[in-house]
């Protein structure tokens, strides 16, 4: 018979995981270039047990570093070269370091990376940083004071006559009259 109190998880235990995991999550988000695979994990988490240090944002970096510079851990494949990389060679790097996927029937149809896949660049990094610089207001000011639709000005348009509208009207519509530039809710 199933006994509630003896299948109870102790608390502590949790806290000890909730604390793991949010030292993973900040790991994970100071450091975007990582890859997240399993090879990678296993690398880390031996480093930590192998030299007895604790798990925390700090041990997992070191972690990082000295296996980074050491080269053991799987790096990800910068866009050159993935676009020299032949489909053989894809499907191979995505079997090994990739999530298997399955259907609703549980056949797997397939591995996936990540959808960043490609390592970031300089170029990339920088295209990023004015990106999140140029916000839906500066992007409004610089928006031409005539506008092609003023009769959209203030409208609550309905969900059918806003599907008819050509696309440089939604799109001024959106620009205008929306405080980031994207669908309002009672359009959805």
């Amino acid at each position: 018979m199933f006994d509630a109190t003896s299948a109870a998880i102790d608390p502590r235990y949790l806290t000890k995981l909730a604390a793991a995991q949010y030292e993973i999550d900040v790991f994970l988000e100071r450091n975007p270039q990582y890859f997240k695979c399993d090879a990678n994990k296993e690398a880390l988490l031996d480093y930590i047990t192998v030299n007895g240090v604790p798990l925390n944002v700090n041990t997992l970096e070191m972690a990082y570093r000295e296996l980074k510079s050491k080269k053991k851990l799987v790096e990800l494949p910068t866009a050159e070269k993935l676009a020299e990389m032949s489909a053989a060679e894809v499907k191979k790097f995505s079997e090994k370091y990739g999530t298997e996927e399955f259907d609703h029937m549980g056949r797997s149809i397939g591995y996936v990376l990540p959808q960043n896949m490609a390592r970031v660049t300089a170029d990339d990094e920088a295209l990023q940083r004015r990106h999140r610089r140029t916000s839906a207001n500066s992007v409004r000011d610089s928006l031409p004071a005539q506008r092609q639709y003023p009769q959209d000005a203030g409208k609550r348009p309905s969900r059918r006559e806003f599907a008819t509208w050509p696309a440089d009207r939604l799109k001024e519509f959106l620009e205008y009259e929306t405080p980031d530039g994207m669908l309002p809710s009672y359009l959805r």
